[in-house]
């Protein structure tokens, strides 16, 4: 039985200094109670005949802070960094404290700008992110039971966006992500460091576009598409060369209809293709197949 209770607080504040620059300062303190008990009579899994017990209490703060600047209306530039905390609920150390938090570190850079009268925009992201204290397998425990909190997680890279309604009443979004993530620290297993993380893939593009009908015969009906795709996936990790997985594909569309302002009909299908997308997390796993789901909403 695990349990992660947080007692936090937390404040920011949004500052307009002139009609160009605002500026965001915050921050988030969290006393972190962590408890877990197991009880495993055989020593199966523990290699313990009896009940064991973890807990602690420990306080830690997650500063936030950020800048904007618009030279005018359609154009926006901005900066920021924060720290935020993910409590390793069910993860078991042998020493039997209760183990450290996960914490995350992340820069960012951003450039935004609309254009066709603000009815469509541009946006790039600049992005690096670390993760400190990432739970692994004890390598003095086979049995997987225990674990070590030791690892640190590094990735950065750049984000596109392009999106807006290009013509009347249709709708485009396109998207691009170019990614490296690694294991930049194992003291534990130090062939890991350095290998890309299992399920990040160094490309990612998505799009996607929609028509809505708003006169006529078919006014009411709104037809949608969408495309993703994913490079190449490291299936072990430490990676090994040449053992890759295939990239990711989909292929979507949709259609709905409203037959009033209050009642709405959807239709959904994804992976029309079928496509086998595997992934990995140490084990292989095969992706979503061919789904369609139908919808009747009704707001009242």
């Amino acid at each position: 039985v695990a349990r992660a209770i947080s007692r936090s607080v937390y404040g920011q504040d949004l500052i307009d200094l002139n009609e160009n620059w605002r500026i965001l300062i915050g921050g988030r303190y969290d006393l972190l109670a962590q408890r877990e008990r197991v009880f495993d009579p055989l020593g199966a899994l523990a290699g313990e005949p009896t009940s064991s017990l973890s807990k602690g209490i420990k306080g830690y703060f997650s500063p936030r802070a950020g800048i904007l600047y618009r030279p005018d209306e359609e154009t926006q530039f901005f900066a920021a960094y924060g720290k935020s905390l993910i409590p390793n609920t069910g993860v078991r150390i042998q020493s039997g404290e209760a183990p450290p938090p996960q914490q995350d570190t992340q820069y960012e850079l951003g450039f935004r700008r609309e254009f066709m009268n603000r009815k469509m925009s541009f946006e790039v992201g600049l992005f690096d992110i670390a993760r400190d204290n990432v739970a692994i397998p004890n390598p003095a425990n086979p049995s997987g039971f225990y674990s070590v909190v030791t690892g640190q997680q590094h990735s950065h890279g750049i984000e596109v966006n392009l999106g807006g309604e290009i013509l009347p009443n249709l709708k485009i979004n396109a998207a691009a992500t170019f990614l490296h993530a690694l294991v930049s620290k194992d003291d534990n297993i130090p062939s890991q460091q350095g290998s890309d993380l299992l399920g990040a893939p160094r490309r990612v593009y998505n799009f996607s576009a929609n028509y809505t009908f708003d006169t006529g015969d078919l006014k009411g009906l709104e037809l949608g598409a969408s495309y993703y795709y994913a490079s190449r996936l490291e299936a072990t990790l430490p990676n090994t060369y040449g053992f890759t997985l295939a990239p990711q594909q989909m292929l979507g569309a949709s259609l709905a209809y409203n037959f009033t302002d209050n009642l709405r009909f959807e239709l959904n299908a994804a992976n029309l293709t079928n496509q086998s997308n595997w992934t990995s997390n140490g084990a292989l796993y095969h992706g979503e197949p061919r789904t369609i789901a139908a919808s009747l909403t009704y707001k009242y």
